[in-house]
């Protein structure tokens, strides 16, 4: 494998996609991107007037999940065999989830995206969407989704 996107949230959530790497054998180089995608920015023309916004919430939503990334790296590295001497990057993102991650797995020419699923049925499914369903859908590279 030549790269490995893992695709988590900034929450508790992605230990179960971290954990996963541990059942995935992971070639010795192979470079491991650790992204999180943040919602797309919202224009000014559609943002109420009464919606309260801090110039600095986008940079510290931004500057917070890398932060969270990082943390995550060491815990990477344990899942991974010891023999894995890679590299890991890390990746924030802004846009739609699925669309990006996607595109990060172009730019890196994944051999695999890891992420996870919260299992969305009936209308939350329809109406919220499944990012993994999409990203199984649109990438080029093998998809591991897990079970959140």
């Amino acid at each position: 494998m030549q790269a490995i996107i893992i695709a988590v949230d900034v929450s508790p959530e992605a230990d179960p996609v971290i954990e996963a790497l541990r059942t995935i054998r992971v070639a010795t180089k192979t470079k491991v991107v650790l992204a999180h995608v943040l919602p797309p920015l919202v224009s000014e023309d559609s943002i109420p007037a009464d919606v309260p916004r801090k110039a600095g919430d986008r940079r510290e939503q931004a500057l917070e999940a890398e932060q969270y990334l990082e943390s995550l790296a060491d815990d990477v590295a344990d899942a991974l065999e010891d023999a894995w001497d890679g590299e890991i990057a890390i990746e924030v993102a802004s846009g739609d989830a699925a669309e990006e991650i996607v595109r990060l797995a172009g730019i890196y020419d994944a051999d695999l995206i890891v992420l996870g699923s919260r299992g969305l049925e009936g209308m939350n499914r329809v109406i919220l969407g499944s990012v993994s369903t999409q990203v199984v859908e649109s990438a080029k590279c093998s998809v591991y989704v897990c079970k959140l």
